[in-house]
């Protein structure tokens, strides 16, 4: 799945004017692990929006891109776990740091690909962060993708977005997800980026 422009054009800005932002932290950010950072303090912060999901073993059919399942919620205070629809969907409209990580079984025939998507009430999807790696050139087998992106919520309902990560794998047969995790914090309103 590629990244769509427009979408990517939209980050871009939006990095841009994140950049100088830092959260209340007791400890300087791990840049090499931006979702243990992000998991393991800002969490912590009370009203801001925050969900982090958990994965078990999950069997990835050959060339087939697969929605990840979630078991078990990590942390929600914004209700925006569903674990049944295996997506998280922020009450708040707002800028989000979004993250997923997905640990492959070892084998080092092929590709490997994890992407986020939004996904609108209407079910379409759509890739706006991914990294795709080739199974014989990285020993961990963990992929990690992280992004800010603007998430809208409205009372109505009707302009709702959620967030969904996808795996894919090349390795000629069928291969296991052993662990992963999915999260969101919100880092901004739209209003401080001049955005409605």
């Amino acid at each position: 799945m590629a990244i769509d422009p427009e979408v990517q054009r939209q980050l871009t800005a939006l990095q841009k004017q994140v950049d100088g932002l830092k959260a209340p932290v007791n400890r300087p950010p791990n840049p090499t692990d931006p979702a243990t950072f992000l998991s393991t303090d800002l969490h912590d912060l009370g009203q801001v929006a925050t969900a982090q999901v958990a994965a078990n073993t999950q069997t990835i059919a050959n060339t087939t891109s697969t929605k990840v399942t979630w078991a078990t919620t990590t942390w929600d205070n914004d209700q925006a776990v569903n674990l049944t629809d295996n997506r998280l969907t922020p009450r708040v409209s707002g800028v989000y740091m979004c993250w997923a990580e997905v640990i492959f079984d070892a084998d080092s025939v092929g590709v490997r690909e994890l992407n986020l998507a939004w996904v609108t009430t209407a079910g379409s999807a759509a890739v706006f962060a991914g990294q795709t790696a080739l199974a014989s050139t990285f020993s961990t087998h963990k992929l990690t993708v992280c992004a800010l992106i603007p998430l809208t919520f409205m009372v109505d309902g009707t302009a709702r977005r959620s967030i969904e990560a996808y795996v894919l794998q090349t390795s000629g047969g069928n291969l296991d997800v052993t662990s992963g995790r999915m999260g969101l914090v919100k880092v901004a309103d739209y209003s401080q980026f001049g955005t409605k």
